[in-house]
Formats: structure tokens, C-alpha cells, sequence
């Protein structure tokens, strides 16, 4: 005896299985977590260089970074930084509020922001 099978409307089963394939939420993968986890360090280390040269500057009422230092980090004018290992090195300039907003700098600095503390320690600030 064979099993009797009732019948299907195969119309409505194939978008029954879509809805509930295009419901279904996709995870993102482990590379693309990390990826999206850098990234976001990678941002945090940015904005704790801009902060340690702001102070170390007089704050922001006297001394602005460069345009770069406010930008997404992998964006046009981005930041310049080197990856050494342990720790991400960013170089930007900055000036007077003044010197900035016409695109002039006098001041270029240079901050070490440690990758697993995210403590920040100033190599370099000198006049430009």
C-alpha cells in the first residue's frame, strides 16, 4: 500500500517556504564580526589620539585637529595612522581654531594609543 499524499497547491507552498526563508534573520558571520569589532576600535583609538592632542594642546578652545581626525576611519582624508602590532600610531596636524578653519597648521602630533587599554601616550608635538 502506498501512502496517499494530500494535495498541494504548489503555488502557495513556494511562497509559504519564501516568507519564511526571507524572515529568517541572517547572522553576520565571525569574519565580518571582527571586521565590524576592528572598526570600531580602529575609531575609538582615533578619537583617543584627537582627545590626547586636544589637551595636550589647551583644549579645544585654542587648538582644533585636522579635518581627517573627525572623519570615519577608511574614509577619503582619512587619518594617518600605522598598525604596529600592539598599539596604532596616529600623525595629524591641528592649529588654532582659526589656523584650521582656512586649512593651516602649526602643530603636528603624533600619539600612540595602546590597542588592548586603549591609554594613549604622546611621541611627538612639535611646531610645523
Amino acid at each position: 500500500m502506498g501512502v496517499i499524499l494530500p494535495e498541494v497547491n504548489m503555488r502557495a507552498f513556494a511562497l509559504a517556504v519564501f516568507l519564511v526563508v526571507a524572515t529568517v534573520p541572517t547572522l553576520p558571520t565571525l569574519a565580518q564580526a571582527n571586521r565590524f569589532e576592528s572598526i570600531a576600535n580602529l575609531k575609538r583609538a582615533q578619537n583617543q589620539a584627537r582627545f590626547a592632542g586636544e589637551r595636550a594642546n589647551g583644549g579645544i578652545n585654542v587648538y582644533r585637529t585636522e579635518p581627517a581626525m573627525h572623519q570615519t576611519v577608511g574614509t577619503v582624508g582619512e587619518a594617518r595612522y600605522e598598525d604596529v602590532g600592539d598599539a596604532w600610531i596616529f600623525t595629524f596636524r591641528g592649529g588654532s581654531p582659526e589656523e584650521t578653519a582656512a586649512g593651516r597648521y602649526s602643530i603636528r602630533t603624533v600619539v600612540r594609543v595602546d590597542k588592548g587599554t586603549f591609554k594613549t601616550t604622546i611621541l611627538s608635538n612639535e611646531r610645523i
